[in-house]
């Protein structure tokens, strides 16, 4: 009878745990349909925006492994700030590393602000990330960006991509950074802002925390940027090695303050 009650008690428990993770996988099922989420080809979760260009790099791999096998493979203790996160994709990667601390992401663009916020829940990595709905430029205060619809990662302050549609957003300058970026390690500082890469850098630059940026990964595209003067810039404030990643008049550019790059072949 002793027997009999203990074994009772053992498939209640299973049953009851059993019970519990199907109800479970029905409320992930549900909610996985209801926002129509996608399996990003760098294995993240997204919510499904096939209208747009920038999702469906995003989606299929588009981007290459570079800079996501970096992120990923870092063994020491880092913060990733992500200028011109867009829907969150090298942030969510960043999140997902252990030995990340915390992200700190700007995106101005209130449609695409909204997805970073719902793909940063997905993952379930909202608690690492502070999201924040602005962008980065030399002064504080409202500007006018150049939006593209059915291309989200091409909005731009530049004059040199000119669009019908605009948006106010608001933006910040260095000595608002300066209360954001906290206390910490190492940095890596990725810049994606469609032409006013020096600027953001510039702005990084003033603040008390640039020598804590060990590696910055920008965007080059030679029709509104000068990739030879990000680089002299960032040379005389104590970055070494530049690695070009593509080929083209556009590319990415990894700077390091470490002479010798060579440990890019123990991360990547």
């Amino acid at each position: 009878m002793l027997k009999y009650n203990i074994l009772q008690s053992r498939d209640s428990i299973q049953v009851r745990i059993l019970r519990r993770c199907r109800s479970y996988f029905r409320r992930v099922k549900t909610t996985l349909l209801r926002s129509r989420v996608v399996i990003s080809e760098y294995g993240i979760l997204m919510v499904e925006n096939w209208g747009d260009t920038t999702f469906k790099y995003c989606a299929n791999g588009n981007y290459g492994n570079f800079f996501s096998q970096f992120i990923k493979n870092m063994d020491n203790e880092f913060v990733f700030v992500d200028v011109g996160a867009n829907q969150g994709l090298y942030t969510i990667i960043a999140a997902q590393n252990p030995k990340c601390t915390t992200c700190l992401s700007f995106e101005p663009v209130s449609s695409t602000f909204s997805l970073l916020v719902e793909n940063l829940a997905l993952n379930q990595c909202q608690d690492k990330v502070r999201a924040v709905n602005v962008g980065v430029s030399g002064k504080s205060g409202r500007r006018q960006i150049r939006v593209f619809p059915g291309h989200s990662g091409a909005a731009s302050l530049s004059h040199h991509k000119p669009s019908d549609v605009v948006e106010s957003v608001d933006m910040v300058d260095w000595t608002k950074i300066e209360s954001m970026m906290g206390e910490g390690g190492e940095i890596i500082l990725k810049v994606d802002t469609e032409g006013s890469e020096f600027d953001v850098i510039c702005e990084f630059a003033n603040t008390q925390h640039f020598g804590r940026i060990e590696y910055v990964y920008y965007e080059v595209d030679e029709r509104w940027v000068d990739g030879d003067s990000i680089g002299d810039y960032l040379k005389e404030r104590g970055f070494q090695s530049f690695l070009r990643v593509g080929t083209g008049a556009h590319f990415d550019v990894l700077a390091s303050r470490k002479q010798d790059l060579s440990i890019l072949h123990t991360v990547i």
